[in-house]
């Protein structure tokens, strides 16, 4: 239920609440670097971005081969204003990833911040 419930949290855009709820999930699987990713994502959103950092090292503890990790790490360091390992992460996401959906959107923000 919680990630059920994180997600209503996040599509209302409460994601302080989304993160939480996700926190919560880690305690049931703490396992899953999907959701240690997912509740990075709302941390990042709520601006809490040393925590998110904190949640997707500790993804990479679990699954360093995730791609979804690289995706979220360069979308965290682009919130940064780091573009060249914002870069990396994209580039990394789309190595372990070369049939995502989101390819040509990921290749649009490249192209962008190596500009």
């Amino acid at each position: 239920s919680y990630l059920l419930i994180a997600e209503i949290m996040k599509f209302k855009k409460l994601y302080l609440e989304c993160a939480q709820e996700y926190s919560s999930a880690i305690k049931l699987r703490p396992h899953s670097a999907e959701i240690y990713v997912k509740a990075a994502i709302c941390y990042r959103l709520a601006d809490s971005v040393e925590v998110a950092e904190d949640m997707l090292s500790l993804a990479v503890s679990k699954e360093s081969g995730y791609a979804e990790i690289y995706r979220e790490q360069g979308a965290l360091f682009e919130k940064k204003g780091d573009l060249l390992l914002a870069s990396r992460s994209y580039e990394k996401y789309l190595q372990l990833s070369p049939n995502a959906p989101d390819r040509k959107q990921i290749e649009i923000i490249l192209s962008k911040i190596s500009k």
